[in-house]
């Protein structure tokens, strides 16, 4: 709970930043992983009362909208002289609406379902817990760099410490999904989501 509240909170102070300094491009910086951590939590937190599945069609819908505006900037950037739209490459841009156009179709599938449990409701709480921690920390580690001190300019150490939770996502995928294995871990029964 205390990374969720982190991570949204730094997400919305990292959107007011964009917004006062104009780089409404960069939002999908700022939004994709608050939305990430937090649907990780709905994940084994389902939301609950009336309003449960409004919420959830509205995350699914920001979650496109995302994805939408990261092709627009991406296709934009492409296009551009420099490629490179805030700091940001074209290639990480597109790289980062592919993943949230996945996220959304992986929503909409969840409200048709309803529910899910075992190993694909951990892998889906997993992943999206990850990839919101890999975007944080490489957007820290790697596109900071400038502001750390020279002494820990040290590229592969930064290298490891931006990828690293990519990294941890990816064995855990494989332990989870691929492997089907999930003795050893609790798992709670599913709460219906709808």
């Amino acid at each position: 709970m205390i990374f969720v509240t982190a991570m949204i909170a730094l997400m919305a102070l990292a959107a007011a930043l964009y917004i006062y300094k104009g780089r409404y491009a960069s939002l999908i910086g700022a939004t994709f992983p608050a939305y990430l951590v937090f649907t990780a939590l709905t994940t084994v937190r389902p939301l609950a009362g009336r309003y449960a599945k409004a919420a959830s069609v509205a995350l699914m819908l920001l979650c496109f909208g995302v994805a939408l505006n990261g092709f627009t900037w991406g296709i934009i950037t492409l296009n551009s002289p420099t490629r490179v739209l805030d700091g940001a490459p074209a290639q990480m841009i597109l790289f980062l609406a592919t993943i949230a156009l996945l996220a959304a179709i992986g929503d909409a599938r969840l409200l048709v379902a309803g529910s899910i449990t075992g190993a694909r409701r951990i892998a889906r709480h997993l992943w999206r817990m990850c990839f919101g921690l890999f975007v944080a920390s490489g957007s820290f580690f790697l596109g900071q760099m400038k502001f750390l001190p020279e002494s820990l300019r040290i590229l592969p150490l930064l290298l490891f410490l931006g990828i690293s939770p990519l990294i941890v996502l990816l064995y855990w995928m494989w332990r989870v999904r691929l492997r089907k294995r999930s003795q050893g871990m609790v798992l709670h029964p599913a709460i219906d989501r709808l």
